[in-house]
C-alpha cells in the first residue's frame, strides 16, 4: 500500500532548510537548537494574519537576486529579518549597501500595505 506524500507547511520547510544548511556545515549543535526552537514555536498559539510568520520574503518588492541571496543565507520569512540581520545584509554574498537600503524600504512598504489592507478590511 502506497502512502500519500506529506504536504509540509512553510514553517516545516523552513526548519528543514535551516537544518540542512547547518548540517552540511557540520554544525550539529545548531541543528539541535533549531529543532528545540521549532518545538517551542509549535506549542505557541498561532499569530494573527497580519504578523503571520509565513509571509515569505518573496512577497517583498525586491530584485530576485537579493531574494535568492537572503534565501541562500537561510532567511525565508519576513519576520526573520530582524534589526540585527538587516544590519548585516550589506555584508552578505551578492548583496551590498544598496541591497541593505532596498530591503529596509521593501519591508516598510510591505508593512504599510498590510496595515492599509487591515484598515480597509475592518
Amino acid at each position: 500500500m502506497k502512502s500519500k506524500p506529506v504536504q509540509l507547511t512553510p514553517e516545516a520547510e523552513h526548519v528543514g532548510r535551516r537544518i540542512a544548511i547547518e548540517f552540511t556545515k557540520g554544525h550539529y549543535a545548531a541543528c539541535h537548537n533549531i529543532l528545540d526552537y521549532a518545538e517551542e514555536e509549535a506549542k505557541k498559539p498561532p499569530p494573527d494574519a497580519f504578523n503571520s510568520p509565513i509571509a515569505a520574503i518573496e512577497e517583498l518588492d525586491l530584485a530576485q537576486r537579493w531574494i535568492n541571496a537572503l534565501d541562500s543565507e537561510g532567511y525565508v520569512f519576513i519576520h526573520e529579518l530582524t534589526e540585527e540581520v538587516l544590519n548585516r545584509v550589506r555584508y552578505m554574498r551578492n548583496m551590498g549597501p544598496a541591497a541593505g537600503l532596498a530591503v529596509r524600504a521593501a519591508i516598510a512598504e510591505y508593512t504599510k500595505k498590510k496595515e492599509t489592507e487591515k484598515e480597509q478590511g475592518q
